[in-house]
């Protein structure tokens, strides 16, 4: 799952410097018999939200024929994203002004968050005592 977050945050990234506002890329993982489709939003400056859409148990047998309807029913869902996010992506290519107010939420991927310590003044620091043999 942590594979797929990585990739959904690179498609985010390259979906706001193409200039589209509000990216939502999708991604799925299929483990054996089990659907699980993903999205993520930018949700704030540095603020990659990975939601689950669903999951789903893929047919096993002719007894699962029942679950044929809601199958559809979420891959029509994700078909309607995707398109919306193409549509999208084609109007930014095509705006002149592509300017996404998003591009200060980016963040490098994979790198290690900037920690940033209290300054501590040096009186104040401990001193180690020497030990004695």
């Amino acid at each position: 799952m942590v594979r797929l977050g990585k990739e959904l945050k690179i498609m985010a990234d390259k979906l706001v410097r193409a200039g589209v506002h509000n990216p939502t890329p999708i991604g799925m993982i299929v483990k054996e018999t089990k659907l699980q489709i993903f999205k993520m939003v930018l949700d704030g400056p540095g603020a990659y939200v990975m939601v689950e859409m669903c999951s789903l148990n893929l047919l096993r047998t002719p007894a699962d024929i029942p679950l044929v309807p809601v199958l559809v029913e979420r891959f029509t869902q994700v078909k309607r994203i995707v398109e919306q996010m193409v549509s999208n992506l084609y109007d930014a290519s095509n705006c002149e002004n592509t300017r996404n107010g998003q591009l200060d939420w980016l963040r490098d991927t994979c790198k290690t968050p900037i920690i940033q310590e209290p300054s501590v003044p040096k009186s104040k620091k401990s001193k180690r005592r020497k030990s004695s043999k």
